[in-house]
């Protein structure tokens, strides 16, 4: 049926999703404004007014598309990047592949923190007297922390001391009862402490 005032007539369904996918197709490939009334002349059939609202929709759809397609490729270049700094690290760092501080080492080197704060201290007054107040207050302050922290190492070295009581009572029954048990546990321990660089 043709309208008047247009010269656009009835389009079926059908012809109408050929058309929105020709439109879709046709700004895929980049159809530029000033093609459109060109472009448009193909459809004789589509009144203006349809053929910009399906114009409309079929931009909106194609972003939407093109967009989908940017995030793909972005997750496909995360995950390729991802990959690589991954191949190209010799390991990969974990709690576990960093060396501790021994016990022992921790403790030496919290008394040199005790004596330099004291050290500290100590120049900041001459004559009984405080010539640097500031720098007093803060060697006080470093005295105190490495204090309290050689309280925390001693407390863990005691805890561990008691773990390893109890581990050599109960090794040692279990020894008594099964040498074979007591052989594959005692290389077990071993393993984890050489694992844990504990030895």
């Amino acid at each position: 049926m043709r309208l008047l005032g247009d010269s656009a007539v009835a389009v079926s369904k059908t012809r109408k999703i050929e058309i929105q996918q020709e439109i879709a197709g046709w700004i895929e490939a980049r159809g530029t404004n000033l093609e459109v009334e060109k472009f448009r002349a193909r459809f004789p059939e589509v009144s203006r007014a349809t053929f910009y609202r399906w114009m409309k929709t079929a931009r909106i759809s194609v972003a939407h598309k093109e967009a989908s397609n940017t995030v793909n490729v972005a997750q496909e270049l995360k995950s390729e990047t991802t990959n690589a700094v991954r191949s190209a690290l010799p390991i990969v760092v974990t709690p576990e592949t960093v060396s501790p501080i021994a016990d022992s080492n921790v403790i030496s080197i919290i008394h040199e923190c005790i004596n330099s704060a004291k050290e500290a201290v100590a120049h900041c007054r001459i004559d009984g007297r405080i010539r640097n107040f500031k720098g007093f207050l803060q060697a006080n302050r470093a005295l105190l922390s490495s204090i309290e922290t050689l309280t925390k190492v001693s407390e863990r070295l005691m805890d561990m001391q008691k773990i390893e009581e109890l581990h050599a009572a109960v090794f040692e029954e279990i020894r008594k009862a099964d040498p074979t048990t007591a052989r594959r546990i005692l290389g077990r321990m071993q393993r984890l402490q050489e694992k844990w660089r504990l030895l």
